[in-house]
C-alpha cells in the first residue's frame, strides 16, 4: 500500500502514524510511506526508524513550493524489499 501523509506539524504527523489506531499498527505489511509533510527533519528521521521497526518503508519527499521532490532516499531497497 502506498501512503502519503501530508501533515504540516510534527505533532499531527506523529499522532496519525503512532499508537493503536495509527498507520504503523494498521497499514498492511511492507506499506510504503512517502513523507510529503513539512515536519522537522529530526522527527522525520525518528518516524522513519519507527516505520521500519513496524515492517514498513518510508522515504522523505517534502513538498516545496507546491511540488514534491523524491530525493535520493528512494532507492532500490524501497522497491525490492
Amino acid at each position: 500500500m502506498l501512503i502519503l501523509p501530508p501533515f504540516c506539524t510534527s505533532s499531527i504527523m506523529t499522532g496519525v502514524l503512532r499508537g493503536p489506531d495509527g498507520v504503523f499498527e494498521n497499514a498492511p505489511p511492507s506499506s510504503l510511506l512517502i513523507d510529503c509533510s513539512t515536519i522537522d527533519p529530526g522527527t522525520s528521521t525518528l518516524l522513519n526508524s519507527e516505520a521500519v521497526a513496524a515492517g514498513h518503508r518510508m522515504i522523505d519527499a517534502p513538498v516545496r513550493i507546491g511540488t514534491m521532490s523524491l530525493p535520493v532516499s528512494l532507492t532500490y531497497i524501497n522497491f525490492y524489499m
